[in-house]
C-alpha cells in the first residue's frame, strides 16, 4: 500500500527545494488578524509554490502555546525559487511592517534530495508531491521486504556517507562513550505563556536535526473501514502522539504541532467547524534532535508497535482491506537538515513557539 515519490531531478542535476512554514498566531479572529492571514495567502499563492494550510488550535491547559495559529506550508521545486519571491517587493513590505507583537513567524528547510523521503499511500498529491514540476513524476512502489513506512534511513541516498548524528543529546549518554553537550528541550507544562515581543531571528538550526510531517485523512473512509480503524488503529494512534507531544526531552523533540487541515479557501469561515474536521484530516509536524532519536522514540514506545501492528494486519497480506481496498489516505516526509538549511523568525510570538526556544543553544 505504500508508495514513494522517488527522488527528483531538476534541470537534469539533483538540487535542493525549499519547504516555508508561514504561522499566524491569535487569540481572536480580529479583523487584523484576518487581513494578515488573507495578505500572506494572496502573496503565496502569487508564487511558483504548492501551499497547504491548517489550524493549530488553541487547548486551555493543554500542550500547545496559549493560542490558535493559522499555518501556510508551502513547497517551491527549487531553492532560487523560493528566494525569488521572499526578496520581491509585495513580500518584503509586509513582512517588514509587521509589528513587534504581529504573532506572526517563519520556518525555512532547504531540503536535499539526498536527504529527503516522501511517502503516501494513495496516488493523491500533496506536500512535495504537488509541486508545480512534478506533475509527471510517477511514484513507485518500495522495494519488495519493506514494512509500511520502515527503513526511513536506508532510503536516504546519503546515509551510505553520513550518520546524520546530532552534536547534541537530549541526556547525557554513560554508554556511547562520547560527551556531547546536552540540551534540555521543552516538555509541555499546559499553562499559559507569555509573548515575546520583537524580532527573534535564528540565522541556523542543529546539524542533522529531522523535520517530519504525518499526514492522516481518515474521510474517505466507508462505516465499515472507520469502524476497523477505530477499533483496532485509532487509540494506539492517538495515544502514540499525545506521548510524543507531553515527553519531547524524552523522544528528542525539539517542536510538536498537531493541526487540522483547513482547505483551499484563505481562512475558514466557521472556526469551530475547521477544528472539528481534526477527527478526520490532520498533520503533525516535528523537530527531532537527530534521526537517531526519531527511530528511537518508534521503537520504545508499545502503542507506536500496536499501531503499526494494526495497519500491517488490517491493509497487509491476509488482511480484510488488503489489494488498496481502504480508502484511507497516510503521508509521510521526512528531511534531514544541516544547520545551514534551516532558517527561522518570530515577530511577536507566544515563548514555547516553534524553535523560538532554543535561541541560546543555536550558533554553538
Amino acid at each position: 500500500m505504500a508508495l514513494l515519490l522517488p527522488f527528483y531531478r531538476h534541470e537534469n542535476s539533483l538540487t535542493p527545494g525549499t519547504i516555508a512554514l508561514f504561522g499566524i498566531q491569535y487569540t481572536s479572529l480580529t479583523p487584523t488578524k484576518r487581513t494578515q492571514i488573507a495578505t500572506l495567502g494572496e502573496l503565496l499563492a502569487s508564487s511558483p509554490s504548492h501551499v497547504d494550510q491548517h489550524l493549530l488550535p488553541q487547548r486551555p491547559g493543554g500542550t500547545s502555546p496559549s493560542c490558535t495559529t493559522f499555518i501556510f506550508v508551502s513547497y517551491w521545486l527549487s531553492d532560487p525559487e523560493y528566494r525569488a519571491w521572499w526578496t520581491s517587493g509585495p513580500v518584503q513590505r509586509f513582512w517588514s511592517a509587521l509589528p513587534d507583537d504581529a504573532g506572526v513567524w517563519r520556518e525555512v528547510l532547504t531540503v536535499s534530495s539526498g536527504r529527503f523521503l516522501h511517502g503516501t499511500s494513495q496516488t493523491k498529491r500533496l506536500g512535495f508531491g504537488a509541486v508545480r514540476g512534478l506533475e509527471g513524476l510517477e511514484l513507485e512502489f518500495p522495494p519488495p521486504g519493506e514494512k509500511y513506512w520502515g527503513r526511513y534511513r536506508t532510503r536516504l541516498p546519503e546515509h551510505h556517507d553520513d550518520g546524520f548524528e546530532s552534536p547534541f543529546a537530549s541526556s547525557p549518554d554513560a554508554e556511547s562513550g562520547t560527551e556531547k553537550p546536552t540540551v534540555t528541550l521543552t516538555d509541555p507544562t499546559g499553562e499559559a505563556r507569555g509573548v515575546r515581543r520583537g524580532r527573534v531571528l535564528l540565522p541556523e538550526g542543529f546539524d542533522n536535526m529531522v523535520w517530519v510531517r504525518e499526514y492522516q485523512d481518515l474521510s474517505g473512509m466507508g462505516d465499515a473501514e472507520r469502524e476497523l480503524w477505530d477499533e483496532r488503529i485509532g487509540p494506539h494512534a492517538d495515544s502514540w502522539i499525545q506521548y510524543l507531544d507531553t515527553k519531547r526531552n524524552q523522544n528528542g523533540i525539539l517542536s510538536f504541532r498537531t493541526t487540522a487541515a483547513v482547505g483551499d479557501a484563505a481562512i475558514a469561515g466557521n472556526e469551530d467547524s475547521t477544528i472539528e474536521t481534526a477527527e478526520k484530516t490532520f498533520d503533525q509536524f516535528g523537530y527531532y534532535l537527530d534521526l537517531a532519536h526519531f527511530e528511537k522514540s518508534g521503537k520504545s514506545y508499545l502503542d507506536h508497535f500496536k499501531a503499526r501492528s494494526g495497519f500491517e494486519k488490517l491493509y497487509g497480506p491476509g488482511g480484510e482491506l488488503e489489494g488498496g481496498k481502504g480508502d484511507v489516505h497516510l503521508m509521510v516526509e521526512l528531511a534531514v537538515l544541516k544547520k545551514e538549511n534551516v532558517e527561522a523568525e518570530y515577530i511577536g510570538c507566544v515563548e514555547g513557539t516553534g524553535l523560538m526556544e532554543y535561541e541560546q543553544v543555536l550558533g554553538k
